[in-house]
């Protein structure tokens, strides 16, 4: 197999695997308008197959891997950040904040995240040193579903 280490993790797309193994199913409430965060070193720790040899290799979570991100019964906003305070307060994210455009140069501003509609799914690369957090918030109740979708680093 040829090409990059992320072409190839994206490629692979591993099955939701059962609870207690690398890859399983987390599922949690999502409280309508409520932001809240993940810390994504949590989820599926443990040793990953490697994608570019037969070796095993320890990760933190889902750092270094692709997550499947899955909203079920409500919209989900999301942002990643390198830490929890640049997902929280005044980052945390908000259904209705928008950046500005001034002279076709776009403004950023705190809050703003990307929208994961009721019944789909996003595919992120988790990168090192960059999105270790998640923050999120529903645009009513709702549960989010997440697994990790391909091997971690190598």
């Amino acid at each position: 197999m040829s090409g990059s280490l992320e072409e190839r993790k994206a490629l692979l797309v591993t099955p939701p695997r059962a609870n207690g193994v690398t890859g399983n199913v987390a599922a949690l409430t999502v409280a309508a308008l409520t932001p809240a965060f993940l810390d994504l070193s949590t989820l599926s720790k443990g040793p990953v197959p490697s994608v570019v040899s037969s070796t095993t290799v320890s990760q933190e979570g889902s750092v270094g891997a692709f997550l499947t991100v899955q909203a079920d019964g409500a919209d989900l906003y999301l942002v990643f950040g390198p830490t929890q305070a640049s997902v929280t307060t005044t980052a945390a994210p908000v259904l209705l904040t928008v950046g500005t455009n001034t002279s076709g140069v776009y403004g950023e501003v705190l809050g703003t995240a990307l929208k994961v509609p009721t019944g789909t799914s996003l595919r992120v690369l988790i990168q090192n040193s960059q999105d270790r957090f998640m923050g999120f918030v529903g645009g009513g109740a709702g549960t989010m579903r997440l697994y990790q979708s391909s091997p971690g680093m190598v």
